[in-house]
């Protein structure tokens, strides 16, 4: 091979490998309490009100309504970015179906930067209705903590605070506090801050206004 042939080879091949390298899936980590925060829950007696979780949002493919492609008809949903290449970003956990209903093998869909085309592989294609959103994926954090709904008697309910390192529970910093109704419908632990709507000694019905601080 002549030495300008060969450089030529290497060029192309360089340029081929850049198309095709992924680059990092772009990604925002942060703390925070489930239930978020403005939620209204109800829980029974033994079961945890507030946790403090680990969530990663990216980047997602938003389908307000079923979209057909190909044979196969994607479902509207909210699918999350899973690889990012100059040609074309990934899609993930794609629900599809056939026109019949049955359920499909496939579960990406790419999405190619030069005409906006979304595909299944490289074909079938085609022009789909979306926007892109967010997505957000909740795991326990390492270091969890918790209130658990204990109970009421009278005009008192007691909540147990609970600490958890990698899923081990450190019970020298269990707790479990007496809060009198009568005084406030808010409680308080720890910069979490609980507006109880309903409780009996089956249940309780609450709403989040603060995390764990």
């Amino acid at each position: 091979m002549k030495p300008v042939s060969k450089l030529l080879f290497v060029m192309m091949c360089g340029i081929a490998v850049a198309g095709c390298k992924s680059r990092p899936v772009p990604h925002s980590a942060y703390q925070t309490t489930l239930p978020p925060v403005g939620t209204v829950a109800t829980t029974g007696i033994g079961e945890k009100m507030l946790i403090n979780s680990d969530a990663v949002e990216t980047r997602a493919l938003v389908l307000a309504q079923d979209q057909p492609l190909g044979e196969f008809i994607v479902r509207k949903g909210t699918y999350p970015l899973i690889a990012d290449k100059a040609e074309y970003q990934t899609f993930g956990g794609v629900v599809m179906a056939t026109a019949a209903g049955t359920a499909a093998k496939q579960n990406k869909l790419h999405l190619f930067s030069k005409d906006g085309s979304i595909c299944i592989g490289r074909a079938p294609c085609a022009k789909f209705d979306y926007v892109m959103g967010v997505t957000t994926n909740y795991q326990a954090a390492s270091f969890q903590t918790t209130l658990i709904y204990s109970g009421r008697i009278g005009d008192k309910i007691t909540l147990g605070y609970r600490e958890f390192q990698r899923n081990v529970a450190r019970p020298a910093f269990n707790n479990d506090v007496t809060y009198d109704l009568s005084e406030s419908m808010i409680l308080g632990y720890k910069g979490a801050r609980l507006e109880v709507l309903h409780a009996s000694n089956t249940e309780i019905s609450y709403k989040v206004l603060a995390g764990f601080d």
